[in-house]
């Protein structure tokens, strides 16, 4: 008697957790499907320079690296920044400890002060995600202050993987791109495929982002069907066939590549 009781009092629990899970979902769907991000860049030259043009000798994230990719055709250029506390400045580096230019370390003011009227930046924020809320906050301040004096605030995005610090620097009114790194395809793993769905579209509802990027071999169908409407920063694209595959995409909005493939033709956008 008391294992029926058991068992009929599981199979209701669980039916009110999918019930309550299924109608989570559909207003999560609902809202999602009714946002209107605010792109960065909606331009033709989709093909954006991957830590400026470092062929040829150059450095990567270096002032000559971005000069040469804006000279060689690029609408914008990535970089990686650190956001140092202790100098309350943005380091340009990929690692930390901070990659030396010339024996000293660059600051983002330095590159903005060579090449900030020569194009797009898609700012990679190496360590956002480790920032405690009051430091986000402070860092967040710096790059209004930063991207206002040098004109960029239409001009910039910042990436990070971290949802919650990304959203601080959302709601001051910059562009920000989430970092996802989806499962391509529910046949591989149905559960975490759609774990990772709806788990974007919800932080993508709370931080009111510009854009979601990720790696180029991640932009599957699926995932593609699923945020068809977003715009999407890809990296980083090498092969010409691939890149010239995602130019036609309409919600692909910027790939970053290391080569000469800063195309000047018109593009045509897919619907």
């Amino acid at each position: 008697m008391w294992i029926k009781k058991g068992i009929k009092l599981i199979g209701i629990s669980l039916l009110a957790i999918t019930g309550f899970l299924f109608i989570t979902m559909v207003i999560i769907d609902y809202k999602f499907s009714r946002i209107n991000p605010n792109a960065i860049y909606s331009g033709c030259y989709k093909v954006w320079a991957h830590r400026g043009f470092f062929k040829e000798g150059l450095e990567e994230n270096s002032i000559e690296s971005m000069t040469k990719a804006f000279e060689l055709g690029a609408a914008g250029t990535e970089l990686d920044v650190f956001y140092d506390l202790h100098l309350d400045e943005y380091i340009v580096s990929h690692d930390f400890p901070y990659r030396l230019k010339q024996g000293r370390i660059l600051k983002l003011q330095d590159v903005f002060e060579k090449v900030s009227q020569r194009g797009y930046f898609w700012l990679d924020f190496k360590n956002l995600q480790v920032l405690s809320k009051k430091d986000a906050q402070k860092a967040t301040l710096r790059m209004l202050d930063l991207l206002e004096k040098f004109n960029l605030t239409d001009k910039a995005i910042i990436e990070s993987m971290n949802p919650v610090n990304l959203s601080i620097i959302s709601r001051s009114g910059l562009h920000t791109s989430y970092w996802i790194t989806p499962e391509a395809s529910a046949e591989n793993n149905f559960f975490k495929f759609w774990r990772d769905i709806y788990r974007t579209k919800l932080f993508f509802l709370y931080g009111k982002f510009s854009a979601l990027s990720m790696n180029h071999y991640r932009f599957s169908e699926n995932i593609e069907k699923r945020f068809a409407h977003i715009p999407i920063h890809l990296f980083t694209v090498n092969d010409k066939k691939r890149v010239m595959r995602l130019v036609q995409k309409k919600n692909v909005r910027v790939i970053l590549s290391d080569e000469k493939q800063f195309y000047s033709e018109k593009c045509k956008t897919a619907d």
